[in-house]
C-alpha cells in the first residue's frame, strides 16, 4: 500500500558503534526499504534496537515475514520472494549487498527464523568504540 504510514522507533541507539558509518547507513536503509516494500498494513512499524550486552542491533518490522526455508535464499543475488505489497518485484540486490557489506566489516547479518510477528533481522559481531 504506497499510502501506508510509517512509525521507526530507536531503542538504545547512542552507542558509539565501530562500523564504516557510509556501510552501516546502506544496511540500515535496505532492511527499511524492503520492511515498507512488503507491508501491506495500515501502518509499517519498523523498531531499530541495539543491545549492548550482545553486541548486536535488531531490525524488526510488523510486515508479512519470510517463508520459512527461504532464511538464506533471500541473501542470494537476484532471488526476490515475488511482488512486493505495491505490486511490483525487487531486484533481489538489496539483502546480497547487506550481507556483502557486513562482511568487508567483519559484521554478521542473519535473519532470525524464530520471529513471528514480521520479519526480524539481527546486525551481530559488533564492537564498540
Amino acid at each position: 500500500n504506497p499510502n501506508n504510514d510509517i512509525k521507526i522507533t530507536k531503542e538504545n541507539l547512542n552507542h558509539n558503534i565501530d562500523f564504516q558509518p557510509v556501510a552501516f547507513k546502506q544496511i540500515i536503509q535496505n532492511l527499511i526499504s524492503n520492511a515498507i516494500k512488503y507491508n501491506d498494513k495500515e501502518i509499517t512499524e519498523i523498531t531499530i534496537a541495539y543491545d549492548q550486552e550482545l553486541q548486536q542491533i535488531t531490525v524488526t518490522d510488523n510486515g508479512p515475514g519470510i517463508p520459512e526455508n527461504q532464511e538464506e535464499k533471500i541473501f542470494q543475488m537476484f532471488y526476490t520472494l515475488g511482488q512486493s505489497s505495491r505490486g511490483d518485484s525487487g531486484t533481489g540486490m538489496g539483502l546480497n549487498l547487506v550481507r556483502k557489506l557486513a562482511e568487508r566489516n567483519e559484521v554478521k547479518v542473519h535473519f532470525n527464523p524464530q520471529y513471528k510477528n514480521g520479519s526480524e533481522f539481527i546486525i551481530s559481531n559488533l564492537k564498540t568504540s
